[in-house]
């Protein structure tokens, strides 16, 4: 359990770093899969 939560606490954050590069300009505004949008996510 305690896996899966840092798991989920993991890939929010990535998802909020992303929105926020995006919103900043950093990141071109362009349409992504969801296996990129997941794989951007966990990378960030």
């Amino acid at each position: 359990m305690d896996a899966f939560i840092s798991t989920v606490v993991f890939i929010v954050s990535g998802f909020l770093a992303y929105f926020w590069l995006q919103s900043l300009g950093v990141n071109p505004v362009v349409k992504h899969t969801v296996p990129e949008f997941t794989a951007i996510s966990a990378l960030l």
